[in-house]
């Protein structure tokens, strides 16, 4: 199977980030702009208390693997912020 990553949107570095993976060929999906839907399905699979931008964050995420993505690559946090979530719920290859 060949690899297919995507990430999550950096604001206005995403376009950048998916230039540069293709630059050095790699299969990249781009991350879908937020809608309505990445609301929908963050909403429904987090805690109710989490934070809006985790829930933004994981919607985009599963948007991206419908589209194809197998990989996602991604920052990690160690402080405060629920980015150190992601992680300790995957499986890391």
């Amino acid at each position: 199977m060949k690899n297919t990553i995507s990430f999550p949107r950096y604001g206005k570095y995403t376009d950048l980030f998916v230039e540069s993976f293709r630059e050095v060929g790699v299969d990249v999906i781009a991350p879908p702009l937020i809608t309505e839907k990445t609301v929908e399905l963050g909403t429904k699979y987090s805690p109710g208390d989490i934070c809006y931008p985790f829930k933004i964050t994981l919607g985009g995420l599963i948007e991206t693997l419908e589209k194809g993505a197998n990989r996602i690559i991604m920052v990690n946090s160690a402080g405060w912020c629920l980015l150190r979530c992601y992680a300790s719920s995957g499986t890391h290859t």
